[in-house]
């Protein structure tokens, strides 16, 4: 029972790290000006703050939120992730709806390359710059009767994403970091 429960929070950690560190690689990548600070407990949590410089746009940020759930699928399952555009629309359009019900994490399915799909997860601290910007629209006609969707900016997100998470390079760096964080606990850019 012992071993079973330490394979399974090994596990955890190692979902997690890869989490985190696919945040931390695609925020180096497209606000290399970023701070970063990310975690993983004894217990599989993770946990990554990213501090973006004035001026970075709201897709940036999309592509940050939405590599963390990516990359815990890809290096969790071994697998590469498909581009399948339907797919992708359906996870946007499954992630916009409980981003707007106030679930606070959440599953995603997450399609591969053979057709079969991984169990990931995210959460609304991810996507925290969405929900202020529905906060301050909160009186807007649009917003009022759900009009103004963010799904088609996350399924941008979504299929940017997989094409760099699915190159050797980005993934290798991925892959580092995960480990870096597997083996501290933890990850900074700032020395």
């Amino acid at each position: 029972m012992a071993k079973q429960f330490a394979a399974h929070v090994q596990a955890k950690r190692r979902r997690a790290a890869f989490h985190e560190a696919s945040h931390i690689e695609v925020t180096k990548a497209v606000a290399p000006e970023a701070t970063i600070y990310a975690s993983v407990n004894d217990y599989g949590s993770g946990d990554a703050t990213t501090l973006f410089p004035p001026g970075t746009t709201r897709q940036n940020k999309l592509l940050v939120a939405v590599a963390g759930f990516l990359g815990e699928a890809k290096g969790h399952s071994e697998k590469t992730l498909s581009d399948d555009r339907i797919h992708a629309r359906v996870m946007a359009a499954d992630i916009d709806r409980r981003l707007r019900a106030g679930e606070d994490k959440f599953q995603v399915d997450v399609l591969m390359t053979d057709g079969e799909t991984e169990m990931s997860t995210t959460n609304n601290r991810d996507f925290a710059f969405l929900l202020e910007d529905l906060q301050s629209k909160k009186h807007n006609f649009r917003a009022f009767f759900g009009l103004d969707s963010w799904a088609n900016e996350i399924q941008d997100a979504i299929l940017d994403c997989i094409a760099r998470l699915n190159t050797e390079a980005v993934w290798g760096a991925v892959g580092d970091t995960a480990n870096h964080i597997l083996e501290h606990g933890w990850y900074s850019t700032e020395e």
